[in-house]
């Protein structure tokens, strides 16, 4: 039970870690691979094996972000 809350706390963090980095996040197509490694090492911190995909949309604005299992079936609660 305590493992739950205390993945909760790393979910959240990863959040608010992203918020704070957001700006960078818009910009990836310059250094995507800083990026990416970036996000995988704060993944990794939530569950090893996670998958992340980012994708700019046609307007420039946001980003899309896809957070994946990866295939692994003991990751999808994690992910959903």
């Amino acid at each position: 039970m305590f493992g739950l809350f205390k993945k909760r706390e790393t979910v959240e963090s990863f959040w608010n870690w992203f918020q704070e980095n957001e700006q960078g996040f818009r910009d990836f197509q310059l250094n995507p691979a800083k990026v990416l490694e970036q996000l995988f090492d704060k993944g990794d911190k939530i569950q090893k094996g996670l998958a992340f995909e980012l994708e700019p949309t046609m307007d420039g604005g946001a980003i899309n972000m896809t957070i994946s299992a990866n295939g692994i079936i003991n990751h999808f609660a994690l992910v959903q």
